[in-house]
């Protein structure tokens, strides 16, 4: 079995107009949850084998708390450009259609509305919308990533952290 985590960046900055969206960082309460987050994740005793993030500064500080966490290294993250971009559900197919067999479990660190796109053409009984810092766990019934169009897919979870607050 092969697993999909797909993780929504932390709440951000508000874009200015001034600067550039890319370089919008996390404010507190976007770090607060991404900690939680990680917790709640290292807790499910998952083992990741890849993360891939998007080059928006939201998303790589995301990507490296829940990193940390994993004590996975900060350097072997992988930066994929078109991550940033608004794509269509085919293109992250074709993208996941290269992975190495040897990775079982890949984490993913990117955007909406592209993430909800991806997730409901993976899964189409998940109609949600992931909020800042939601994480969607999908399980795939194949032994190569090439096969991912003809695959049995379970929702393995669905977190966020208002789930968690008061």
């Amino acid at each position: 079995m092969k697993t999909l985590i797909f993780v929504r960046h932390a709440k951000a900055e508000k874009s200015s107009g001034d600067e550039n969206d890319m370089d919008r960082k996390l404010v507190k309460e976007g770090i607060k949850d991404a900690k939680l987050i990680s917790k709640i994740l290292y807790k499910k005793d998952i083992t990741v084998d890849i993360m891939i993030s998007s080059p928006a500064k939201r998303a790589l500080e995301t990507a490296h708390t829940i990193a940390e966490r994993f004590e996975y290294p900060l350097k072997k993250i992988m930066i994929e450009n078109f991550l940033y971009e608004d794509f269509k559900p085919a293109t992250f197919l074709d993208f996941i259609k290269t992975m190495d067999d040897q990775y079982n479990t890949i984490m993913i660190f990117g955007h909406n509305p592209t993430f909800n796109a991806i997730c409901n053409h993976l899964y189409n009984k998940f109609s949600d919308n992931i909020p800042k810092c939601g994480v969607i766990g999908i399980g795939l019934n194949i032994k190569s990533w090439k096969n991912i169009n003809a695959i049995s897919k379970k929702l393995l979870f669905f977190e966020y952290p208002k789930k968690y607050k008061d």
